[in-house]
């Protein structure tokens, strides 16, 4: 990205001025952007980075921490206390090559809080450090305040991205704590995580080339795609959802499956939904875990995908959408597909460009859409457990072990793996599948 670009994007986009301004080491090629908002135990997570491998480059880790000027008297007392246990961190433990820097913003106006404006304040400050050095291809790295890594973290990612010179960015591989939590949490947050992996792996089931898990604790992206898709958004929740699949939609997005992220399984009222809020609602007597989409309405989606090539042949399509239930057709006119079919066949040159086109289209939040309008019209919710079984039944090779369906911790353990290693469940040839993917998902 040319440097009158990059001064455009800071001039733009960014919130507030540039916060850190001692010279940005040459050679930095990663820097972790950590969100800190009440955090007791931030340096646990600084601690976790501090004893990872080092890559062969600097790193740079940022700590926002951040609080509204209508937050309480204990909040604020709390993040004057992290600035200052990471400043003392800093001292203690920083070098040339691994540096932390603590940025406190603790008045932000009400319309700019929450934990989107603070990944923004924190991947802005990125962007300018790596700006400093004229390097376009360094990697911005969010991470949690409450999460700790395996000691391969910042290599895997550092190693990813220097064998995938064309990758725009990558989900890292997670796992939530469960061992050192009681039982009824344990259950709890083996739920949430369950669905966050039936939901993706149904998606990959149909070969939905943007089924990537967007978890804002354990994703990277290049800077300079970072600038071009305008930066991180400013939503309470849900940033990384709208932020990472911008990127993705972009192809050249993989996963980063040989290194792990903890995030801890605890409650939080930080963001209106999510971990935090999902073990709030489970552990105050609100029943289990609610029900989810049946895989069959992604099977639906299946057959739309497996003809898309009739689409776009005009000796083969004739006007209707043979094989695909009034359950789609209707959600299609409601998108007035009719429309944009002509316009991606118009602008198509091939039945690949034309695959391509759709998936743009055809967008993961057009997705959820059909999901919604499919589960309220003609497919009544399952039941987490029995969703989960039903699909790895279905997917091929299917997995013909039996399939406890009131044991959520045996499931997420399959669904672990699955995401981990592809369809080499038991681990035999780890990460083999998974690099298969990421090959193909380039190509998108």
């Amino acid at each position: 990205m040319p440097s009158d670009e990059r001064n455009a994007y800071l001039e733009k986009h960014r919130l507030y001025p540039p916060q850190i301004t001692v010279p940005a080491p040459g050679d930095l090629q990663l820097v972790v952007v950590i969100p800190c908002h009440n955090e007791p135990s931030v340096t646990k997570t600084l601690d976790s980075l501090r004893h990872c491998a080092r890559p062969p480059c600097c790193v740079e880790i940022i700590v926002i921490v951040n609080a509204t000027r209508k937050d309480g008297q204990e909040i604020h007392q709390c993040n004057v206390r992290s600035v200052r246990e990471v400043r003392q961190w800093a001292l203690a433990h920083g070098s040339e090559q691994f540096t932390v820097h603590a940025l406190h913003f603790d008045d932000l106006p009400l319309r700019r809080s929450g934990v989107g404006v603070a990944r923004k304040l924190g991947m802005d400050e990125a962007v300018h450090r790596f700006h400093m050095i004229h390097n376009p291809h360094g990697v911005i790295v969010s991470l949690d305040a409450d999460c700790t890594c395996a000691s391969n973290y910042l290599t895997a990612i550092y190693d990813y991205f220097r064998c995938y010179r064309q990758a725009t960015g990558a989900a890292i591989y997670f796992e939530h704590s469960l061992d050192q939590v009681p039982d009824g949490h344990r259950t709890a947050i083996a739920s949430y995580e369950l669905y966050l992996r039936y939901y993706i792996q149904a998606q990959r089931a149909i070969s939905y080339p943007h089924a990537f898990h967007t978890v804002g604790s354990s994703m990277a992206v290049r800077t300079r795609i970072y600038q071009q898709q305008g930066g991180m958004n400013s939503r309470r929740a849900g940033e990384d959802f709208y932020f990472l699949h911008k990127v993705i939609a972009l192809g050249h997005f993989g996963d980063i499956c040989n290194t792990v992220v903890m995030p801890s399984a605890r409650v939080s009222t930080r963001a209106p939904f999510g971990t935090g809020q999902e073990m709030r609602r489970l552990l105050t007597g609100h029943g289990g875990f609610h029900p989810v989409c049946s895989p069959d309405v992604f099977a639906e989606l299946d057959r739309l995908f497996a003809i898309l090539d009739s689409l776009y042949c005009e000796a083969e399509f004739d006007g209707e959408y043979k094989g695909l239930s009034r359950t789609m057709t209707d959600f299609l006119a409601q998108q007035c597909f009719d429309t944009v079919l002509h316009e991606l066949r118009a602008n198509s040159a091939s039945p690949d460009s034309f695959r391509k086109r759709f998936y743009r289209w055809f967008t993961a939040l057009k997705l959820r859409q059909f999901v919604r309008h499919a589960t309220q019209r003609d497919y009544p919710p399952w039941p987490l457990e029995r969703a989960a079984a039903e699909l790895l039944r279905r997917i091929r090779p299917p997995i013909s072990n039996p399939l406890p369906e009131d044991d959520v911790l045996s499931l997420l353990s399959y669904y672990r793996r699955l995401d981990r290693y592809g369809t080499a469940l038991d681990g035999t040839a780890p990460g083999a599948d998974r690099m298969a993917r990421q090959q193909r998902m380039k190509l998108v």
